[in-house]
């Protein structure tokens, strides 16, 4: 939509099941889209990070230009439950996208904090360059469940997580706010540097 409401342009995306959670605007006006997908075509284009569904639910990363032309789609993951809930892009155009992965292969990339799969559902985050290529991707979690929804990044370039956890482990950082989970599920809330480094963790929230 332009500034006074009116429509510039639309588009569909997808050729089955797609869900589309998180967008993002560069200092272009380019515009970034992540979700899940169960598409196995009409997604990903050649010479980016996956252009190959991996299975079952996959997360997707698309790019439209300021005029709505498609400049490329990725997809991440691999074969088993897959989605991002959150996004956010700089200036440059470099996207973080975070969620939840039931995968315990084709998430972590580079020399990253968190390189394995602590449980069955853990969550990411992944750092994709302007052309869709990855930068490097991290699990976040402990030995229980971890879900991240929504994401940020500070003045510093820094990333921001929060989302919800079951685990008792591998969350908090020392000194935090608070460094213990409670009982069911706790809010969670965790910093990444842009280079993949964990920061510091908190949990969030008490026994109810």
């Amino acid at each position: 939509f332009d500034d006074v409401g009116l429509l510039d342009w639309a588009t569909y995306y997808g050729e089955q099941l797609e869900e589309g959670w998180g967008i993002g605007v560069d200092n272009d006006a380019n515009v970034y889209v992540s979700g899940g997908t169960q598409s196995t075509f009409g997604i990903a284009t050649p010479g980016v990070h996956s252009d190959a569904f991996g299975g079952y639910n996959d997360v997707f990363l698309a790019k439209w230009d300021t005029d709505g032309d498609f400049q490329w789609g990725t997809y991440y993951g691999d074969a088993f439950n897959d989605q991002s809930y959150g996004l956010t892009v700089t200036g440059d155009g470099y996207s973080y996208v975070t969620g939840i992965t039931s995968s315990a292969t084709a998430i972590a990339y580079g020399d990253v904090y968190q390189p394995t799969a602590a449980s069955v559902d853990d969550a990411f985050l992944a750092k994709f360059t302007p052309d869709g290529l990855i930068v490097w991707g991290t699990y976040i979690g402990g030995s229980s469940a971890d879900y991240a929804y929504g994401i940020d990044m500070g003045a510093d370039s820094n990333i921001v997580v929060c989302g919800m956890t079951l685990s008792p482990d591998e969350i908090a950082s020392p000194y935090a706010y608070d460094t213990s989970w409670d009982t069911f599920y706790d809010g969670f809330f965790v910093s990444i540097d842009s280079t993949g480094d964990y920061r510091f963790g908190t949990y969030y929230g008490d026994a109810m």
